[in-house]
């Protein structure tokens, strides 16, 4: 997963390569004209104070992203924040860069194998959506996505206790049992879950964290849903099992 297109601000020559959340083929480039950068009316009378620097300006913006391929819009509003940069003709200065806190419609965060049940996909596309405005809020939807996943691969909501009544099972108890089966991609979901847990409880929980549920749940639904994967593991069972290469099939005769 890279990081790099998730993690502001980006100045507005360079924006990363987001990927179209039509078509999640190509990327989404900005519209010619498009960006609005507004300053503020407290920032327009921050300006006389006889204190004032150039670091105290404050924006906000607009702007229309585009898909080469499909020609769909993505809108993107945020804040506009200074960051440092260097060159040869200026030295070190501060220049005006891009914070993103909404796209309408949300960019995809990580690839979704075609195989992964709609439940799953709708609570991964909200994470997705408050992944920029609120990190502890897109935890969540991770955490439910979880829960979804979980009945996908017919783990019970349910079980009897030692009285024989029937009781809710939490989510771990449910990660555990699936763990049993998958115990590699059983630590994954463990590990999102607590990030999920996290933004039940952390208002400070970071954009950096949630990119770290992200990056796990994307590797495990590929180990559960691409076939890809399976056959992989398939292939590296085989091997090991047979401790060197599988024979080779002899061609059918005439």
């Amino acid at each position: 997963m890279d990081r790099k297109p998730f993690t502001p601000p980006f100045v507005s020559s360079s924006l990363p390569a987001w990927r179209c959340p039509f078509c999640n083929e190509s990327a989404l480039s900005l519209v010619t004209g498009s960006l609005d950068d507004p300053e503020t009316e407290q920032s327009k009378r921050d300006r006389s104070d006889v204190s004032w620097e150039p670091d105290w300006v404050r924006k906000n913006f607009a702007m229309t992203l585009k898909c080469s391929r499909c020609d769909n819009t993505v809108f993107v509003v945020g804040k506009v924040t200074h960051v440092e940069a260097d060159d040869e003709e200026f030295g070190w200065h501060l220049v005006e860069a891009l914070d993103p806190k909404f796209f309408q419609p949300a960019t995809p965060l990580i690839a979704i194998p075609s195989k992964t049940p709609a439940g799953v996909v709708e609570e991964i596309s909200g994470a997705s959506s408050l992944f920029w405005s609120s990190p502890p809020s897109a935890a969540n939807r991770l955490r439910v996505a979880l829960e979804r996943l979980m009945d996908d691969r017919k783990i019970p909501r349910k079980q009897k206790s030692s009285k024989k009544k029937l009781v809710e099972l939490s989510l771990h108890a449910r990660i555990e049992k699936y763990s049993l089966k998958n115990t590699e991609v059983g630590a994954k979901l463990l590990a999102i879950k607590w990030i999920g847990n996290s933004g039940s409880h952390i208002a400070k929980l970071t954009s950096t964290d949630v990119l770290d549920g992200f990056e796990l749940l994307a590797h495990a639904l590929e180990e559960i849903y691409d076939s890809k994967s399976t056959r992989l593991k398939k292939l590296a069972d085989s091997i090991n099992k047979k401790r060197g290469p599988r024979k080779k099939k002899k061609p059918a005769g005439p």
